[in-house]
């Protein structure tokens, strides 16, 4: 006896529906219909994906893929270039920072016209960086080869030389760039031209070790040389550029130099060579893209061998100026002490200028607590970008102290140096 089973229609009318569905599911796996796309290439995987990075859809006989070459423009831009595809409609550049994390679209679809893309990095995080471009049809995408940053990233970090670089200039002697890293001041204290004042005959070898100082600004991605600057009374062995400042908006500048006048306090006799390096700073301001000197300033107590201006530092606004002469003999302590008293050999001492509107005028004359034979009190400074606090290093100071506010009159541990922060209210500073 046979049985037989009844299925009813609605049933299978739906596992019908389902064989379809799963049916048009497989032939459309290898399809980019959903990118507006129509092309197979027979590996059984979605193309949509396939087109991201890593692999090719495509026959590279249906497209071509391009060859990257990797260079650097500027500083820190790299530039990746690739000759057309004559079957490419559009090209994407692809980056894998550090080479472990993935490929990323950097560009966005670049028109096929397009054969290089710029792009500016954070050196640090690219030593292992991969980039790739795509080329890309109405019928997909196909990579190019690897290209990678290792063993070339020097390549791109900028580098900046004096135009008229001579031997033994010491060119970069001393730094200082603006706040927003668009001005950069560079000192070669050993330049040998003759020329004062700004942009002059840099070309004239006549004064050995005379110094100078150069001015470059940033725009538009490049960097580019904006003014040569001499002291307004060069001479040999000035080391003009010694020292250098900016303010924060780059538009003042402090140049310090181993000058030998023997004028005191701002704007005094500068062709007064009878105290050797005494030392001066000058000051210089920028109006849109012009320099000229505003200020030649001496030590209250200028003396021989003194070194004023072996250090500075400006305030962010550029009105306070702080500058250390380390080898100022005074046996002063403290604030305005006797700076006549030269009984203390190279102490050191700090002077503080203030600008009102175009006046300089000294407004301190500082001292170490403890000022002690040779301590080169002044040998470096810093200051607050408000100007009311000042660090001063000593380092040469012997005390044989510990941390904060140790025992500084015990002179057991040679040179062991010391720093000393000052605080200014008002017009007042103390240690």
């Amino acid at each position: 006896m046979s049985t037989s089973v009844s299925i009813p229609i609605r049933y299978f009318l739906l596992l019908l529906v389902t064989v379809l569905l799963v049916a048009g599911c497989s032939s459309s796996n290898d399809s980019n219909s959903g990118n507006g796309l129509s092309v197979t290439d027979g590996d059984d995987g979605n193309n949509v994906n396939e087109s991201m990075v890593g692999t090719n859809p495509l026959d590279n006989n249906v497209l071509e893929a391009v060859q990257p070459v990797l260079e650097f423009i500027t500083d820190k831009t790299f530039r990746i270039n690739w000759q057309s595809s004559t079957s490419a409609q559009f090209y994407r550049v692809f980056e894998n920072p550090d080479g472990i994390s993935g490929f990323s679209d950097i560009s966005g679809e670049l028109d096929a016209t397009t054969t290089s893309f710029d792009h500016r990095v954070a050196l640090f995080s690219r030593v292992n960086a991969r980039y790739l471009v795509q080329s890309c049809n109405d019928q997909g995408c196909v990579d190019s080869e690897v290209l990678m940053v290792t063993g070339t990233l020097a390549n791109a970090i900028g580098y900046i030389k004096a135009n008229n670089a001579g031997r033994s200039d010491l060119f970069g002697d001393s730094v200082s760039l603006s706040a927003d890293g668009k001005t950069l001041v560079v000192g070669a204290t050993w330049e040998d031209s003759a020329a004062t004042g700004i942009n002059g005959d840099g070309s004239d070898n006549s004064s050995d070790y005379s110094g100078a100082v150069y001015v470059f600004v940033h725009s538009g991605g490049l960097w580019q040389q904006q003014a040569y600057l001499k002291a307004s009374n060069t001479d040999a062995t000035d080391s003009f550029g010694r020292s250098v400042s900016l303010s924060a908006d780059g538009f003042t500048l402090a140049v310090g130099a181993v000058d030998d006048s023997a004028a005191t306090g701002i704007n005094g006799d500068a062709s007064d060579n009878s105290a050797t390096s005494s030392g001066a700073v000058y000051v210089f301001l920028r109006s849109g893209e012009q320099w000229q000197q505003q200020a030649y300033v001496k030590a209250s107590n200028t003396n021989l061998n003194d070194e004023f201006g072996h250090s500075l530092s400006l305030s962010a606004n550029g009105d306070t100026l702080a500058v250390g002469a380390i080898n100022e003999g005074s046996g002063a302590t403290g604030i305005n002490g006797d700076q006549s008293d030269n009984s203390v050999t190279s102490a050191g001492a700090v002077y503080v200028f203030v600008r009102s509107g175009q006046q300089w005028q000294q407004q301190m004359y500082l001292k170490a607590s403890n000022t002690g034979t040779d301590d080169s009190f002044g040998r470096s400074l810093s200051l607050s970008a408000d100007g009311n606090t000042l660090a001063v290093g000593a380092s040469r100071e012997d005390s044989n102290a510990t941390g904060i506010n140790g025992d500084q009159d015990d002179n057991s541990s040679f040179s062991a140096g010391a720093a000393y922060v000052f605080i200014r209210n008002g017009g007042l500073w103390q240690q």
